[in-house]
């Protein structure tokens, strides 16, 4: 399958980068999210439902490129929402005042990475059986819009409130994914299925909780002050080591395993209308394996600034603030086991056929369940059989912040 998803914009001097990015990030968006799921003409279309049964009585995946799909959601804007143009000057200047205005109060960025490594289906009479594995990367970031405030225009102008950032969170998850699904009938119009998945976790970073506020204050030596009051935990597993990384270790480390289950159903009301629904990623990974856990201990700190002489000390101002930073936070480390859960996914969907079958037309509900929100999307999709051999499909969704995403797949 060749899928492209078009995004659109605003100024004529970001095209090229955009056409660009979009088959780095944006095409898959449509493929695994959205525009795949009821597109029986791709085997991999089961993965989004697992009580959906592939066209074909055999499939063979070839090793490590039989699917390959990445995702990028950014809320925050495009391109142009980021970077401006000077009058009388060309060049591209980095703005955040536009996001800033935006408003949303939260940001949020989601990547994801699915990749087959190994995959193979067959039927069983009436029923359809699958094998594989694929190497999976999952991550979310929350940016509340006062952390890129702070950032932006530093903390002057907020002198006298509260700048609240205990929203901020990252979430990382790379593992590996053994899995086997099965769709059987019930009735001829009913089918159910289900799979099951062994996950062996590589890395792993877990916001457990967050609470940073940051109040600025005048003080009486014409000054200011920062008071924050600080709460967090933020677990990680398994990250490695620019100094000394391998890739032996790494990917083969059977430390962190963990299970997921997915479970779905296909209703065939009658020869042109069926509704169909899944649950997906419903599971967790216990992480054991090279686990480092952070955590701040005092609820509130007083920050009066770093007196920091980088002409005569020859130090990296950077490195020291840091340093100091965090003996401030009185962040602590240690090593505990913990269990991260996978962000679970809602799907339902219904479909209208042509009498012939040749056409439809689909509406899609999905949702993700992300540490501490649900994320929401509706897309509305046409897909048309023109032979045994080639089939097409073209797709509108809608996400919050991120409204037009116009999606086109064929199969041939």
């Amino acid at each position: 399958m060749i899928m492209y998803e078009l995004k659109f914009c605003r100024r004529w001097r970001s095209i090229i980068l955009l056409f660009v990015s979009s088959f780095v990030f944006g095409y898959a968006n449509g493929q695994s999210n959205f525009i795949l799921y009821g597109f029986d003409a791709i085997p991999q279309s089961n993965y989004l439902n697992p009580a959906f049964q592939p066209a074909a009585k055999v499939v063979v995946g070839f090793p490590g490129l039989s699917n390959l799909d990445i995702s990028y959601l950014n809320t925050a804007g495009a391109f142009n929402d980021f970077f401006t143009t000077k009058n009388g000057n060309d060049s591209l200047f980095l703005n955040l005042s536009k996001v800033i205005s935006d408003n949303h109060g939260v940001d949020k960025i989601n990547i994801s990475l699915n990749q087959d490594l190994l995959f193979f289906g067959f039927k069983i009479k009436q029923s359809f059986l699958s094998f594989g594995l694929k190497q999976r990367v999952l991550v979310n970031v929350i940016l509340p819009t006062d952390l890129i405030k702070l950032a932006w225009f530093g903390n002057a102008p907020y002198v006298g409130q509260t700048l609240d950032l205990s929203t901020t969170a990252i979430n990382e998850n790379h593992f590996f994914d053994y899995h086997v699904g099965l769709s059987i009938p019930i009735t001829s119009k009913i089918h159910l299925g289900f799979r099951v998945h062994l996950l062996q976790g590589l890395s792993n970073i877990y916001t457990v909780n967050n609470k940073l506020q940051i109040t600025t204050t005048d003080n009486s030596q014409n000054a200011y002050d920062m008071v924050a009051s600080t709460r967090f935990i933020v677990n990680t597993a398994g990250l490695p080591d620019s100094t000394d990384f391998d890739p032996g270790t790494y990917f083969t480390n059977f430390k962190n395993i963990g299970f997921s289950f997915d479970l779905g159903a296909d209703f065939k009301i009658n020869d042109q209308i069926s509704i169909s629904a899944s649950l997906l990623d419903l599971g967790s990974i216990n992480f054991r394996g090279k686990t480092k856990n952070y955590q701040s201990q005092e609820d509130s700190v007083h920050f009066s600034g770093f007196n920091e002489d980088v002409v005569n000390s020859g130090s990296n101002p950077f490195e020291n603030i840091g340093d100091s930073l965090s003996d401030l936070l009185h962040v602590t480390d240690y090593s505990q086991n913990y269990r991260a859960k996978i962000p679970m996914r809602l799907i339902v969907g219904g479909q209208y056929f042509s009498v012939d079958h040749k056409n439809r037309a689909s509406v899609l509900f999905s949702g993700r369940f992300y540490p501490g929100y649900f994320e929401p999307a509706v897309s509305l999709a046409f897909d048309r059989t023109i032979s045994k051999h080639f089939s097409f499909k073209v797709s509108y969704t809608y996400i919050k912040y991120d409204p037009i995403n116009v999606g086109l797949a064929f199969a041939l």
